[in-house]
């Protein structure tokens, strides 16, 4: 029995129909191009309401049929034939239909479609009957052209989108709603979308039909609007969120997404009813959400400052977890950035294992934005992921590194400083090689980001690349947020990068502008911290209003022990003794914390007060050494660098780990070294005081010390010797004949030079002191921590003679007067001076050290 073949499904239209309803039309003639004879009597014009000839009407039924099967059988090509064939006989609603059916062609083969010359001929038609369009045609072309999505093919067409343009907007109050959805999503999606007028003409047109709107067509239109952020009136916004709160329970999710997505990109922030009722009514639909539904969804949250219930985030990230395998790169990018808007959440674990394991996999596929965000919302959140993670990212965004913007460039960077593992140098040769022709386009807080991200990853650009971001900087300082200024401030100090002395003196009027009206605790620290490091000293004036700042932010419980600690720090290295309220202040809020800040910590707080030499605080160094030696017994003390913003070790080295020469009571040692150190200078303090804490805490104290600095001494490391002491090293030894040794460990200092007498007696210790033991701005004014350590040394009387200071300024006065003799004199008068007895001086020659 021969096979019946059903009739092809009648396609049932989004809109009505014109017209009287088509008969089902059977196959029709295969691929090939019908020969088809042309009615007897001429063809009648086109009639706009479709009241045509039966033999027009019954012509334009054939060629529609023949572009239905043509398309059917033969695809683009099949139908572009038919196109070609009979060009002059298409009408309106042929052409719509032919767009329509290639706007659907797969994107690979989208490039071949509009490339060939049928294309181009099939658009000169369009515009030849757009005249005949109707509203439906209007729309059904819109939406084909912007499915195109190709804006340099479709440049080419840009005046026959313009006329469709004006078209639509002469015949807007004549569109049904369902016409006008149609119109707003699709010119949202063509390259170039109309002008400001069009879109105040729709919304005046919108605001008389509003209420016959449905949910559909709501979302719709504050969707595409919000594509091309046009802002329309208020009370387009209000009536949009009006309507939809009353339709809200009946809309699925893309509804739900497409209408609070365009809200957010419209800056409109609902009421807090809406918004607890979108809420409601979202959270049990969230696992049936799509990737693209549950990314645009929680971005306009985050857009728009709303902070959903945690029950509601943990529903969210449930519903993400299970769909992030299906996150476009895109997706997965908004998703995380939203989590970092989110007060007081932060993911599980399983969350970013997840992340982790599906964003891998796709870490070649990310555009430039979106490793960017990436990075820089993991960062953010606090997430340190894998070393495979970060190189993966790393590498890709090396590549398109050169196609990412200003804040691009300042997230990927600010991102990759909060986490452990650190790209390959070529990573931050190539960001440098890219970012510094862009870096006069940085607003301030990207430059902050950047140079501030660059010291926190360990990375020391070169001094072209300082001294540019430091004129950019000195160009808007007065524009800088407190914390953008502290924070580049602040990088330049741990860099040892000295910006020149106009940009100090500008810094320091602007941050004196600053502290008056208020600043905050982090920025005063920060501050403290980078001019104790760049050598420089602040006003009198300034430093007391400092002090004042921090006082207040002490005693109403704004700052933290570290901070505190550093903003100390400063303050003793920086010679600035604050008065008792500050410290007895100090004193109550450390004893709080004393429990919750880490062993550097501790020793940074101990050697501050006692280089300040405040009145006797016995309690204060009785509770804090206790503290310091229930640390120092434990199995793994927690000894890391003095932070208060998160630093790690990485802070003490340089370029692609090498040591940073650092100043201000720290070295060139490892933080292990440095933190013991601190510790041993401050027990040597309390030894030149009258029984500061009891004897059998301070033996303890002192054995737990010598034991832990023996262990340090058995790990070798590098002890750097500059210039400067070589040469004044060679005058000791080889003009005056003393024996002297070099770079001497006395437990709690390196010391420069240690001279034996040929009487036998005690020796003398020479400190020649390079520039970085002086302000630059008060050159004969020595830093707080050299002034301690002559302090510390000078109260050895059982075991040095005495201690001399050899300044590299007056070192290099006596080699421009006379570089033998003068090097030579002022020796002879500062051991002389010391006690020791030269009679005989060698007038040997002393080459320039090597």
């Amino acid at each position: 029995m021969e096979e019946v073949r059903p009739p092809r499904e009648a396609r049932q239209p989004s809109w009505k129909p014109r017209g009287k309803s088509q008969a089902h039309v059977s196959t029709g003639p295969s691929r090939s191009t019908p020969n088809l004879q042309r009615p007897s009597n001429p063809r009648q014009p086109y009639n706009a309401d479709h009241h045509r000839p039966s033999g027009e009407w019954n012509r334009g039924k054939q060629i529609t049929s023949f572009l239905r099967n043509a398309g059917d059988e033969g695809g683009h090509h099949g139908m572009m034939e038919v196109v070609t064939s009979h060009l002059s006989e298409l009408n309106s609603v042929h052409c719509t239909m032919v767009l329509n059916r290639l706007s659907k062609t797969p994107p690979s083969e989208r490039d071949t479609v509009l490339q060939s010359s049928g294309f181009g001929t099939l658009m000169e038609r369009v515009e030849q009957v757009m005249e005949q369009f109707s509203n439906r045609d209007i729309a059904q072309a819109a939406i084909s052209l912007a499915r195109f999505r190709d804006p340099r093919r479709m440049g080419q067409w840009q005046g026959l989108i313009r006329a469709l343009q004006d078209k639509a907007k002469m015949s807007l109050t004549e569109m049904t709603t369902k016409e006008l959805a149609m119109i707003v999503n699709a010119f949202a999606n063509l390259p170039e979308p109309p002008g400001t007028a069009y879109w105040d003409a729709f919304s005046q047109v919108f605001l008389k039909k509003a209420s016959d709107f449905d949910k559909q067509g709501l979302s719709m239109v504050i969707n595409g609007m919000s594509k091309i952020l046009y802002r329309p009136p208020p009370e387009v916004l209000h009536a949009v969120e009006a309507l939809t709160l009353d339709l809200m329970e009946t809309c699925n999710t893309q509804e739900l997404a497409n209408i609070l997505n365009g809200f957010g990109k419209l800056d409109h922030v609902p009421s807090p009813d809406y918004l607890a009722r979108f809420e409601l009514l979202s959270q049990p639909k969230l696992p049936q959400f799509q990737p693209q539904e549950l990314s645009m969804t929680f971005n306009a949250m985050s857009r728009i400052g709303y902070r959903p219930s945690d029950s509601y985030l943990q529903a969210f990230e449930a519903a993400c977890i299970q769909a992030l395998p299906q996150f476009k790169t895109q997706e997965s990018a908004m998703t995380i950035n939203a989590f970092t808007k989110m007060a007081d959440f932060v993911p599980s674990p399983a969350f970013f294992a997840e992340v982790e394991r599906c964003v891998i996999q796709k870490a070649g596929q990310h555009r430039a934005q979106e490793v960017a965000n990436t990075i820089h919302g993991l960062g953010r959140l606090g997430y340190d992921p894998s070393p495979r993670f970060v190189e993966a990212f790393a590498e890709h965004g090396k590549v398109l590194m050169d196609k990412m913007k200003t804040q691009e460039l300042g997230n990927l960077i600010n991102g990759l400083s909060k986490m452990t593992y650190r790209p390959a140098p070529a990573f931050f040769l190539r960001f440098m090689d890219v970012s510094q022709p862009k870096l006069r386009y940085f607003t301030t807080q990207e430059l902050s980001n950047v140079v501030n991200g660059l010291m926190r990853l360990g990375c020391k650009p070169d001094e072209e690349y300082l001294r540019a971001t430091v004129q950019m900087a000195a160009r808007h300082l007065s524009e800088y947020k407190e914390q953008e200024l502290a924070c580049l401030f602040h990088a330049y100090g741990r860099m040892l990068f000295f910006p020149g002395t106009g940009f100090m003196e500008a810094y320091e009027m602007e941050f004196g502008r600053r502290v008056a009206s208020g600043v905050n605790s982090q920025a005063l620290a920060m501050t403290l911290n980078a001019f104790n490091r760049l050598n420089w000293k602040p006003s009198p004036r300034l430093l007391l209003e400092m002090e004042k700042s921090l006082e207040r932010a002490t005693c109403e419980g704004l700052i933290f022990g570290a901070e505190l600690a550093q903003a100390v720090n400063g303050l003793a290295n920086l010679n600035h003794t604050p008065g008792r309220s500050f410290l007895a202040a100090f004193k109550n809020v450390i004893l709080e914390q004393k429990n919750y800040v880490d062993l550097s910590t501790i020793a940074v707080i101990l050697w501050s007060l006692s280089a300040l030499d405040p009145a006797r605080m016995k309690g204060f160094y009785t509770e804090m050494v206790e503290v310091a030696c229930r640390r120092l017994e434990g199995e793994q003390p927690d000894i890391l660098p003095t932070s208060f913003s998160g630093e790690r070790s990485s802070m003490y080295y340089s370029s692609f780990n090498e040591v940073v020469p650092t100043i201000g009571g720290e070295s060139l040692e490892p933080p292990m070294v440095m933190c013991v150190r601190q510790l041993l200078q401050t027990c040597r303090y309390l030894t030149m005081l009258a029984n500061p804490i009891d004897p059998a805490l301070f033996q303890r104290f002192s054995s737990l010390l010598e034991k832990k600095w023996a262990e340090i001494q058995r790990e070798k490391y590098e002890v750097h010797t500059s210039y400067f002491h070589r040469d004044v090293l060679a005058v000791v030894t080889k003009s005056l004949g003393l024996r002297c040794d070099i770079e001497v460990e006395d437990e709690a200092y390196t010391l420069d030079m240690v001279i034996y007498p040929t009487d036998g007696g005690l020796p003398v210790v020479v400190e020649a002191d390079g520039p970085h033991h002086f302000f630059r701005n008060q050159p004969d004014e020595a830093m707080g921590f050299t002034v301690f350590k002559h302090r510390l040394l000078e109260g050895r009387s059982d075991r040095w003679r005495a201690v001399v200071s050899v300044s590299q300024a007056e070192w290099q006065r006596a080699k421009e007067s006379d570089s033998q003799r003068g090097r030579t004199a002022l020796l002879i008068g500062k051991l002389r001076g010391a006690g020791l007895d030269l009679e005989e001086v060698t007038e040997a020659v002393v080459d320039p050290p090597t």
